[in-house]
């Protein structure tokens, strides 16, 4: 049975530089506590955005196992940022799509945990590498392609967020602690910039230079 065996994840920071191009300082634990709430919500909803339109796109296949295993860690950890960037955002709006979000990702639970990714009781997901490398491509294409509504769902609710959390960035102050003064040096760049290096960074399958 086919596999997405023998795959290495040593350019999955570079991935998901790409995706966080907006604030590279988001992707990482240790710089995300000196950023604000709003700028987090932004940068996490932005990556969310650019992954799932990405995993809908992708050729599934054990030729692709690279590109299919970190786009998915990507997919994890990026749905992950956002569930916990969000939380007290001082938005109902936000709180509204993060909510209907994980009842939408709740319903593949066992379709996912299929594949090595476990949704805990709080609504975050877990990966098992392991699993997920010795999966059947078409399963992984099943869930995540273009012809099923995971992504499509997840993606619109992305696109939402990321539209109000500009509001938040406008008001400048969001409910909850963490909100100390942005010194990163992946601070967000204006709107028509940042939207400019979404169109640039908007990765396929066939154009990710897993190497670099």
């Amino acid at each position: 049975m086919a596999s997405i065996t023998n795959t290495n994840i040593s350019s999955y920071d570079y991935l998901l530089r790409n995706y966080y191009s907006s604030n590279r300082a988001a992707r990482k634990t240790i710089t995300r506590s000196n950023i604000k709430k709003e700028n987090l919500i932004n940068a996490d909803s932005d990556a969310l955005k650019k992954i799932t339109k990405n995993l809908r796109n992708m050729e599934y296949s054990s030729d692709n196992g690279i590109n299919v295993l970190n786009n998915l860690k990507a997919f994890v950890d990026s749905y992950n940022n956002l569930l916990d960037s969000s939380k007290n955002s001082g938005s109902p709006k936000i709180d509204r799509d993060i909510k209907n979000m994980q009842k939408l990702v709740k319903k593949y639970t066992e379709d996912l945990e299929e594949i090595g990714i476990s949704v805990s009781s709080s609504g975050t997901l877990k990966l098992k590498e392991a699993t997920l490398a010795a999966a059947n491509p078409s399963k992984i294409k099943k869930i995540f392609s273009s012809d099923n509504t995971l992504t499509k769902g997840v993606n619109g609710y992305a696109t939402s967020i990321k539209r109000l959390s500009k509001v938040l960035l406008q008001n400048g102050t969001t409910a909850g602690k963490n909100t100390s003064p942005d010194t990163s040096s992946g601070k967000a760049a204006p709107d028509s910039m940042a939207d400019l290096m979404e169109e640039i960074n908007v990765m396929t399958a066939n154009s990710i230079n897993m190497k670099a």
